[in-house]
């Protein structure tokens, strides 16, 4: 079964020399997951934090989300970790538009 998402992808306590490396690896990481094109999704550095964020424009249609959420989560923690060079903070917000 498929559901709409509001997905944000976001990476935040990181070394701030490793912003730019962050950003770029948060575009690959997204267009391998087959998530930036097709769902608009937007790749920014905001807030005074400095947060690294990908995040959809429109509901991301997500086939078996309850395997699909836990597996991409770990992937982005392993990746955020790997191209910091340590660990910082990547989270996943999931937010079902169409309801519970």
């Amino acid at each position: 079964m498929s559901v709409n998402l509001d997905l944000s992808f976001e990476i935040r306590d990181y070394d701030p020399e490793r912003r730019q490396a962050l950003l770029e690896a948060t575009s690959s990481f997204l267009s391998e997951e087959g998530l930036l094109e097709p769902f608009g999704m937007i790749v920014d550095c905001i807030g005074p934090e400095g947060i690294v964020c990908g995040y959809t424009t429109f509901p991301a249609i997500i086939s078996r989300s309850y395997l699909w959420i836990p597996d991409v989560t770990a992937r982005w923690q392993a990746m955020a970790a790997e191209v910091n060079g340590g660990p910082c903070k990547a989270l996943l917000k999931v937010d079902y538009p169409d309801g519970d």
